[in-house]
C-alpha cells in the first residue's frame, strides 16, 4: 500500500529474529535492514533481555558468524555489500540447478528430509537451466574468511541458485544452493530457503524449510498489515518478551538452537548442525557472546572495550587505539585458554585495578565463549 518502504529505510531486504531456545538465551532479538545504497549503511539493532536495552549492531554483516559457521553475507546465496571483492562476469552455461523445490520447503516434514550428512535427495528438485557464472576475488587488503566466491545466477529468475566458496589456499570450503519456489500470490520467486554444506567441519545447514511441520507456515503478503514482524528497534522488545514466555515448548529435535526467523514473508529458520562437540560449543559461545559481550566489544572495531577480533593468542593490552587500564597493560598476559578462563572467572584477581568488572561464573559458559573467540580472525 506504499507505506512499508517508508517505514523500513527503503530497504530491499529485512530480517528480524528472536531467540527461543535454549531458555537461557530466550528473548534476545535482532532487526536488520539492507538499504539499496551503501552510503546509507546497514541498519541493524540487537536486544538483550539481560541488559534490557537496544543497541546498534554494525557487526551483523560480512563474515561475522550468524549461526554455526554460516556468515551474515551468505543469506540466500549472497546478502550485503560487494565492496570487499572484485566481481567478474565469467560467462554463461547450462547446469542442473535447484528449482521449484516444493518438497524440502512445503511438503516434506523436517524429520523426513534431514539426513546424517546431506538432505534427503527425494526432497530436492533439480532442473537444467542456463546460468550466468560470476566469480569474485577478495580485494587486496580486504578481510573476509573466503578468498574467492563463485555464484551461479539463473537466467529466468535472476536469482542466485548455487554458490561456492574457497579459502586462501584455493580449497573449496563451502557449497550452497537456494531452494526456490514460486510466490503465486504476489508474483516472483521465494528465495527464503537455502542449504549450505560446510566441507571443512563436515556439517550442513538448512534454513527456512519444513513448512509441512505442525505450526510452520509460509505466506506472501503485499504489505506489512497483519504481520507480527518488528519494523523498528523498539518493537523488538515486545516480540522478545512474547517469544521468551513460550520458549519452554519449542521444538527439541534440532542439534543446535532453533532461531525463530521472520522475514518479510514470515518464515521459520531451522539451523541444523552436524558438526562435532567442539563446533557445537562454538555455536553456543557465539550466542553467549551476542548476549553477554557484544554490548561492549566489537568484532573488528574498538568500543567500550577493545575489539574481540583476533583476541585469541593476542598479548593483553596491545590493541592499537584502545586506552587500557595500567593494570592490564602491565599484566604481561597472552590470551590463551587458561588466561581467558581466569579472566572471565574473575578479572580483578588477574589484573587488580582493571576496568572490565564483568565475570562469567559458569564454567561451561566460559568454555563455550572461549571456543567462539578462537574462531574470530583479526
Amino acid at each position: 500500500k506504499g507505506t512499508l518502504r517508508g517505514q523500513t529505510y527503503d530497504s530491499v531486504f529485512a530480517l528480524t529474529s528472536v531467540v527461543t531456545s535454549p531458555s537461557k538465551l530466550a528473548g534476545a532479538g535482532y532487526l536488520a535492514y539492507y538499504p539499496p545504497s551503501a552510503a546509507v549503511g546497514q541498519k541493524a539493532w540487537f536486544y538483550t533481555p539481560g541488559q534490557r536495552r537496544i543497541r546498534p549492531a554494525p557487526d551483523f554483516a560480512y563474515d561475522m558468524l550468524m549461526s554455526g559457521s554460516i556468515y551474515w553475507d551468505e543469506i540466500s546465496g549472497f546478502l550485503g555489500r560487494m565492496d570487499r571483492f572484485d566481481f567478474k562476469l565469467v560467462g554463461k552455461k547450462e547446469v542442473l540447478v535447484p528449482y521449484n523445490v516444493f518438497g524440502l520447503t512445503n511438503t516434506f516434514m523436517t524429520k523426513d528430509f534431514v539426513g546424517k550428512k546431506f538432505v534427503n535427495p527425494d526432497a530436492q528438485r533439480w532442473e537444467k537451466h542456463r546460468v550466468w557464472v560470476v566469480d569474485s576475488i577478495r580485494k587486496a587488503g580486504a578481510t573476509h574468511q573466503f578468498a574467492r566466491r563463485t555464484f551461479y545466477i539463473d537466467e529466468d529468475c535472476w536469482c542466485i541458485t548455487q554458490s561456492e566458496a574457497y579459502d586462501a589456499a584455493g580449497n573449496i570450503v563451502r557449497v550452497a544452493h537456494t531452494n526456490n519456489f514460486p510466490s503465486y500470490a504476489t508474483g516472483g520467486i521465494n528465495l527464503n530457503s537455502w542449504t549450505a554444506y560446510d566441507l571443512v567441519k563436515g556439517g550442513y545447514y538448512v534454513f527456512n524449510a519444513g513448512y509441512a511441520d505442525e505450526g510452520h507456515q509460509v505466506r506472501d503478503y503485499d504489505s506489512a498489515e497483519g504481520l507480527s514482524i518488528a519494523l523498528n528497534p523498539q518493537s523488538i522488545v515486545g516480540k522478545s518478551a512474547q517469544e521468551s514466555t513460550s520458549s519452554s515448548d519449542q521444538r527439541e529435535a534440532c542439534m543446535t538452537a532453533i532461531l525463530k526467523m521472520e522475514l518479510i514473508s514470515v518464515c521459520l529458520m531451522l539451523a541444523l548442525t552436524m558438526g562435532n562437540v567442539a563446533a557445537a560449543d562454538a555455536v553456543r559461545g557465539q550466542e553467549l557472546h551476542l548476549t553477554l559481550c557484544s554490548g561492549c566489544h566489537g568484532l573488528n572495531y574498538n568500543s567500550v572495550g577493545p575489539t574481540h577480533g583476533g583476541v585469541f593468542g593476542r598479548k593483553a593490552g596491545s590493541v592499537a587505539g584502545y586506552v587500557y587500564s595500567p593494570a592490564l597493560k602491565q599484566a604481561r598476559l597472552v590470551w590463551n585458554e587458561s588466561n581467558l578462563d581466569k579472566w572471565l572467572t574473575n578479572p580483578e584477581a588477574v589484573a587488580p585495578g582493571q576496568k572490565m568488572n564483568f565475570s562469567v561464573p559458569d564454567a561451561t559458559d566460559r568454555a563455550d565463549l572461549i571456543a567462539y573467540l578462537k574462531t574470530l580472525a583479526p
